[in-house]
């Protein structure tokens, strides 16, 4: 079991103007409206727009998210900035035995270019390591999206490899470029 870093803040602090919270119900409806919104933008590099096609499909992620935080196998939460849901950032199949993770980010077009995602992801690494004392962190993109690769290159993850036809995105397979972050608590 871990310590809860969300028991302890009901949301944590971005900037003035945003924070991040872990997911729950009262997301539904908007996430769901963001996530139609920008179909076609966020369809160039994520896999799951076909499975996400009305509001009870995005309950049942928000159900399955709930239900892998309070199983201590992941957590996703919200980007918020003004008030409004902006993206989505979490941490994936946490290995409690291997001590190893992968951050996952996404961000509506409305949003980008405002350092939302680098800094959330800074906060969920920073929890990653010295709240769960994970000791490996990932970060997995499409080798072509280049702004999602910015985060890690920014934030100081060592590049590892090239993973080929890593994942399968509606009717061709992409590479994938895997950054990782070691502890240095060791």
């Amino acid at each position: 079991m871990h310590t809860n870093f969300f028991e302890k803040e009901e949301n944590i602090k971005i900037n003035e103007d945003s924070h991040i919270e872990l997911i729950n119900h009262n997301h539904t409806e908007e996430l769901f409206l963001l996530v139609d919104k920008n179909r076609e933008y966020l369809r160039e590099w994520l896999p799951w727009l076909d499975f996400n096609k009305q509001v009870s499909d995005t309950k049942k992620f928000v159900q399955d998210s709930i239900e892998n935080f309070q199983g201590n196998k992941s957590f996703q939460s919200v980007i918020i900035y003004k008030n409004q849901i902006a993206g989505c950032i979490g941490l994936h199949n946490i290995d409690w035995e291997k001590e190893t993770t992968a951050i996952g980010y996404w961000i509506a077009k409305d949003f980008q270019g405002k350092g939302l995602t680098s800094k959330a992801t800074q906060i969920v690494l920073n929890y990653a390591f010295n709240e769960l004392k994970l000791k490996n962190i990932q970060i997995r993109c499409a080798v072509e999206n280049k702004k999602s690769r910015a985060i890690p290159e920014k934030l100081g993850f060592s590049f590892l490899e090239i993973k080929e036809q890593s994942e399968w995105l509606y009717d061709h397979f992409v590479d994938h470029a895997i950054y990782e972050m070691k502890s240095n608590l060791n």
